[in-house]
């Protein structure tokens, strides 16, 4: 190669990932590409260098790749003629179920390795590239053919990398939106609305609402409450524990606070739906 940058990019269709297969000459840059979602970087052949700012460098070498987490400004040239396969999304808990992801987290944690780890390109994963660039380059093959290509990538780093190097490979992700779910789930009944949930994650109330959109395509205050009405009433119900404890299992200062909150929410108090419980199972009995 002489001097020369040539990109193909094939979509996914109903996705937001999408492949890149480039060929680039030594000493040309990559372009600035938006750095709106995740970018796994494999070098096929030759050799690139990457370097996030002042804040790190890396050179791949052929049979190489890492990750880049979305909203890094980072820049590639290549220090030989080199060909890659970029793949850029924005999320795995589509391809990776939460269990999945949970054994990760589980197996990289307290790993003490730099950031932005390099892995090699094991052989399945090899073949995979070599098929991707065969593909890209064949203008018949219809879109559709890549309906599934995201799927297999990550399945096949799921099945053929330890969970630890895989783990500290997507640590950017797995503790923020890949896990979003299981934070959201895990914490929203500590907290007493939207603001707080979004100090706990580390970002602004925008930023959740965001995610809440992607996620459960409702705001964060609207799925906390829908939510939390749902537990309170069904707890309140169950005549287990005092309204003290209830409130205090879900937040609340006082069990005034929980009968304010059930008065605006349910239009009657907390101890009206508890003796309401009540007399329905003096009933049955």
């Amino acid at each position: 190669m002489k001097d020369t940058y040539k990109e193909i990019v094939r979509s996914v269709p109903n996705s937001d990932c999408s492949f890149k297969y480039i060929g680039i000459s030594r000493g040309v840059g990559l372009p600035a590409w938006e750095r709106d979602r995740n970018v796994l970087l494999f070098v096929v052949s030759g050799k690139m260098k990457l370097t996030g700012g002042e804040a790190w460098a890396r050179v791949l070498s052929e049979g190489q790749f890492m990750m880049i987490p979305k909203g890094e400004e980072w820049t590639g040239s290549a220090l030989q003629d080199a060909r890659l396969v970029i793949f850029l999304f924005n999320r795995v808990d589509t391809i990776w179920t939460s269990a999945k992801i949970r054994r990760l987290l589980e197996a990289s944690e307290g790993k003490a390795v730099e950031a932005y780890p390099v892995l090699p390109v094991k052989k399945p994963l090899e073949m995979f590239l070599k098929l991707i660039g065969m593909y890209t380059e064949e203008k018949d093959i219809d879109r559709s053919f890549y309906a599934s290509k995201d799927s297999e990538l990550l399945s096949l780093l799921y099945a053929f990398y330890p969970p630890e190097e895989l783990g500290v490979l997507f640590s950017p992700l797995l503790h923020t939106n890949l896990d979003f779910k299981s934070f959201v789930e895990a914490n929203y009944l500590k907290v007493e609305g939207a603001s707080e949930l979004a100090e706990l994650a580390g970002c602004s109330l925008v930023t959740l609402n965001r995610k809440f959109k992607e996620y459960y395509n409702d705001t964060a205050y609207q799925w906390i409450m829908k939510n939390k009405m749902v537990l309170i009433k069904k707890r309140l119900q169950t005549t287990n524990g005092s309204l003290a404890e209830i409130a205090k299992e879900f937040g609340f200062y006082s069990g005034s606070e929980l009968n304010r909150f059930c008065q605006r929410q349910f239009g009657t108090t907390a101890l009206k739906i508890r003796k309401q419980a009540i007399a329905k199972e003096k009933i049955k009995e």
